[in-house]
């Protein structure tokens, strides 16, 4: 029964442990993202272009941020930076293998509006990259 016991206390104590040490989730919302974008972009954009436009353009960018700049778990603790303008021929490209077409006056407002949802939403951090302690595009591991 004492042997139960004390295992059962340090399970549940290195539980506890680790969900006390885990940094807290973001929860992303496609929907919401969405609606965020929708809100944030000038009437101009919002009159020539569809919300499934508008759908496709996001999950474009979020594609291009898995494939390229997301930190995986255990990844280095220094910031990850890349030009929130990078994306741009990346999506560019997708969009026409995908047979969709977009102008590309609209992908910068597009692009700000979804940077702007994920710093709301603590996503990601934005900032001068003078005061980056380091730019991963040119580390020596990612130019190969």
């Amino acid at each position: 029964m004492l042997i139960a016991a004390l295992i059962s206390w340090v399970t549940v104590g290195y539980a506890v442990r680790r969900v006390t040490t885990t940094p807290p989730q973001i929860v992303f919302d496609a929907q919401e993202s969405i609606e965020y974008a929708a809100q944030a972009l000038p009437d101009s954009i919002t009159g020539d272009i569809s919300y499934v436009e508008l759908q496709k353009v996001l999950r474009l960018h979020l594609e291009w941020l898995q494939a390229f700049h997301w930190s995986p778990e255990g990844a280095s603790k220094t910031p990850i930076v890349f030009d929130e303008l990078e994306p741009i021929d990346y999506i560019k490209e997708r969009a026409g293998a995908m047979d969709f077409h977009i102008d590309s006056e609209y992908l910068e407002p597009i692009l700000k509006s979804h940077y702007d949802y994920l710093a709301a939403i603590g996503a990601i951090h934005t900032q001068d990259k003078s005061t980056t302690e380091l730019d991963l595009r040119s580390a020596k591991e990612l130019t190969k």
